[in-house]
């Protein structure tokens, strides 16, 4: 697996990421776009694939006055929302979608680790109650580098989530 490395700045900056799930504006239901979404917006350094083909990850670049950010940030979105609008699609960001079911979503293809991690999390695909508790909860734990920096520490940990969910 590939290692993920951080850079640190000389001065304290500021960044923003948003992960906005694509939702149909009729039914409300996440819709997979993202593959769309990404390739037309061209810059992954900006607008990013994440976990689900109906999830895409929004950055800003890390700047020194919050205000460049949020102007950035409203263009980046501003740009992912015209696309989106073709598919007749919209965003929303929220910790879990309402009503869509996690075992009817698509896992992206274009990062290998994403793949490793559902197939080493993801144990009892029909138990959806489990695999929710995974993906709105232990995801996070995985991509946080920072504080884990190997696979095996980040499993056991969302492994630990679980189990504790589950008996509470």
């Amino acid at each position: 697996m590939e290692k993920v490395t951080f850079n640190p700045s000389v001065k304290p900056t500021v960044g923003i990421e948003i992960e906005a799930q694509l939702v149909d504006k009729t039914s409300g239901n996440l819709v997979n776009i993202a593959e769309d979404i990404v390739n037309e917006y061209s810059d992954e350094e900006r607008v990013k694939h994440e976990f689900y083909l109906s999830t895409v990850e929004v950055t800003s670049s890390p700047a020194l006055d919050i205000n460049d950010t949020y102007k950035e940030l409203s263009a980046i979105l501003s740009k992912v929302l015209k696309i989106a609008e073709k598919e007749g699609a919209g965003l929303i960001s929220s910790g879990a979608h309402p009503f869509a079911l996690y075992e009817d979503q698509i896992v992206t293809q274009v990062n290998p680790r994403y793949q490793e991690f559902a197939d080493t999390l993801f144990i009892d695909r029909a138990d959806s109650h489990q695999r929710k508790d995974i993906e709105s909860l232990g995801f996070k734990v995985f991509e946080s580098d920072l504080i884990m920096n190997n696979l095996e520490s980040k499993i056991a940990l969302a492994k630990s989530v679980i189990n504790y969910l589950e008996k509470n």
